[in-house]
């Protein structure tokens, strides 16, 4: 497995991931004919020309920016793969770096298919569904509903506010922890989330760029505490105070994602920096 899934660990995890709350059925509906063994072939890749629809800071997200968004942070975490890879086998199973890359390709994939979107949660909602259909499993329910969970009822929009993302992201938050039941505290990718968004609602009102600078270092200190916890579940439980002193790959996935959200928004893209 990818990286530690709650769904699997407390036994929750259904065959069809519909039951995931706030995501309606269609959503969810994994395609067998579209499901492909995970793996990821690096001459498959190359970076994304990325656009935004003006330079300096940008006050919203318009159709476009929210897809050449996500084709950054796709490129982003796939860079990271060696990175996540190794903060992975340190107490885990080692495969969350290919897992997240393997998915994110593909999202890249399902994203530059997209043409004349007018509804920005669009944009979200394929990137979700590219990621859950490649990495399959708990992994893909996880990661997708990241960006899928949130975009379940919501009004189609043209350009997306700070206080649309917050509350995508809050939507997306309970989803997962509806589903797999991790706190904050228990090594999971949820150390960086939860604090992550409480942030985002702390701060929505401040402006896009504030409000994701918040929530990136956030995501960051939830990262960094992940280290002084032992895990409550998967591979990790088993080494009890061995955990201790190491990261949580999901979590660092998930303070990834937020930084490139930052970067875009700021015009401070730079997908080459060592960490």
């Amino acid at each position: 497995m990818p990286c530690y899934s709650p769904y699997y660990a407390a036994g929750t995890l259904k065959e069809n991931p519909s039951s995931v709350n706030h995501s309606s059925k269609e959503d969810f509906n994994e395609d067998t004919d579209e499901q492909e063994q995970l793996e990821f072939d690096e001459k498959s890749w190359t970076p994304s020309s990325i656009v935004r629809s003006s330079s300096g800071v940008l006050a919203e997200l318009t159709v476009e920016d929210a897809k050449n968004m996500l084709l950054y942070i796709a490129d982003k975490i796939i860079l990271k793969k060696p990175y996540l890879t190794e903060v992975d086998s340190a107490i885990g199973d080692g495969d969350h770096g290919i897992g997240m890359a393997g998915g994110m390709l593909k999202a890249k994939k399902a994203l530059l298919k997209m043409e004349n979107e007018t509804n920005v949660y669009s944009i979200f909602k394929t990137a979700g569904q590219a990621m859950l259909r490649s990495m399959g499993g708990a992994s893909g329910v996880i990661f997708g509903s990241l960006y899928l969970a949130g975009t379940a009822e919501a009004v189609p929009k043209a350009v997306l506010t700070a206080s649309d993302l917050a509350i995508m992201e809050k939507k997306s938050l309970e989803a997962i922890q509806a589903r797999g039941g991790a706190q904050p505290g228990d090594k999971t990718m949820v150390d960086a989330l939860s604090p992550a968004v409480d942030a985002m609602l702390g701060n929505q009102e401040k402006g896009l760029l504030k409000m994701l600078a918040a929530a990136e270092n956030a995501a960051q200190k939830g990262l960094e505490d992940t280290k002084k916890y032992t895990a409550k579940f998967g591979r990790a439980n088993s080494l009890l105070e061995k955990a201790i002193g190491y990261q949580d790959a999901g979590a660092a996935s998930v303070y990834f994602i937020f930084q490139g959200m930052r970067e875009f928004v700021e015009d401070k893209m730079q997908l080459y920096e060592s960490r």
